[in-house]
């Protein structure tokens, strides 16, 4: 395994002085995205869960809400503050919850395990406000899809816990700990945790839209159409759906380019239920000094998938459909027209070829320091799934 890992890392060094300006493109493309999207979008959201955490919200929350989420959930009160955190910041503060009550010994092993893929959601803000309005400019399909993304996910929710219980008897709330004391937050220590967890994930997209740029330049996707013997519109709708399957904001502007109507939104559902193996990289991070596993994250999630593909064929099209003058990506637009040499993302941000070339080499460097990040995130995600079916 690590013989592997060393040589995919040469290959990709490889890859980063043969075609520096893919790389540019895609990491310059990846930063603007975070600082001019996810940032507004997440860190509110973020700095609040931090605060309340810090002011003893999780008992508190876990004290007032322990008989029913443990009737219904199975689990202890303080998965009522995480699921809450996860329904409205999402990835990857979920996870540092969760991370974080665990070590406490409020929560179980197992029980930790399952609230990584129930509280595993996309933001609120940013669905409506960042994809409907920023990537797609279309007002009208962010309550569809976050209705069927926080439906499916609920239902997968109540589906689990009600068939499939937990053996093990629902945790205290922590209380006894000292956990439940309320004290006054401090604001400099929430801001650096939060500024913290947002250079973490802009990071990581940086390192998945580079992966993405480097496929696309070596010729991957049209491999696979050429392999499968798909048609150029098949070929395109294939590769959305493949980029969402890495890093969803790249992944809903490559659908939108790709598809139309109905089928555009059912993928997009599939592709923000999924979340893409950014989030379950952002989650591996913050669960690095744990011995928690993510198999069953990874059914949950590829399950919320495929249902949020099938509710989405019967939401009415007339809720989602854009306004008659509304101007939707083309594939030429989002792949740079699959043009020979073109990096990924040229037709997004053309500008970023007229930056300084410091700018450019210190994108390279921090670009390497990432592409080795998700690496080793996805070397521990291989590892879980690999441990999770030995246990089976």
């Amino acid at each position: 395994m690590q013989a592997f890992f060393v040589g995919s890392l040469f290959v990709l060094f490889l890859f980063f002085l043969i075609s520096p300006e893919t790389v540019f493109a895609a990491a310059g493309n990846g930063l603007r995205l975070w600082g001019e999207t996810l940032v507004p979008s997440l860190l509110p959201f973020i700095l609040l869960n931090h605060l309340l955490s810090d002011a003893g919200g999780v008992a508190l929350v876990g004290r007032a809400l322990k008989a029913p989420v443990g009737k219904i959930l199975r689990l202890p009160g303080e998965a009522a503050f995480i699921m809450a955190a996860g329904y409205s910041a999402g990835v990857p503060v979920s996870a540092s919850l969760i991370a974080a009550q665990y070590r406490g010994g409020s929560i179980e092993k197992k029980q930790a395990e399952r609230l990584l893929a129930f509280a595993a959601n996309v933001s609120p803000l940013f669905l409506l406000s960042a994809v409907a309005l920023g990537l797609l400019d279309n007002e009208r399909i962010g309550p569809p899809l976050l209705m069927v993304n926080y439906g499916t996910n609920l239902l997968l929710t109540l589906t689990v816990c009600r068939f499939f219980p937990l053996k093990t008897p629902a945790a205290g709330t922590g209380a006894a700990k000292g956990t439940a004391a309320m004290r006054f937050p401090g604001l400099s220590d929430a801001i650096f945790r939060s500024v913290r967890t947002m250079v973490l994930i802009g990071a990581v997209v940086m390192a998945f839209f580079i992966l993405i740029a480097l496929a696309d330049r070596v010729g991957l996707f049209r491999i696979i159409a050429a392999v499968f013997s798909l048609s150029e519109k098949s070929a395109a709708v294939v590769r959305g759906t493949l980029c969402g399957a890495l890093e969803i904001t790249a992944g809903a502007w490559a659908v939108c380019g790709a598809a139309e109507g109905r089928l555009c939104f059912c993928l997009l559902s599939a592709v923000f239920a999924w979340g893409g193996l950014s989030a379950a990289a952002q989650i591996s991070a913050e669960l690095r000094d744990t011995d928690l596993k993510m198999g069953f994250y990874f059914r949950y999630k590829i399950i919320q998938g495929a249902t949020a593909f099938v509710v989405s064929l019967w939401v009415p099209e007339s809720w989602f459909a854009p306004p008659a003058n509304t101007i939707l990506p083309t594939a030429a637009a989002v792949t740079g027209g699959f043009s020979e040499g073109a990096p990924l993302w040229t037709g997004f941000y053309p500008h970023l070829a007229h930056t300084s070339p410091l700018v450019g080499l210190a994108s390279l460097v921090v670009c390497a320091f990432c592409a080795v990040a998700a690496l080793r995130g996805a070397k521990k995600i291989i590892r879980s799934l690999w441990a999770g079916r030995r246990e089976r």
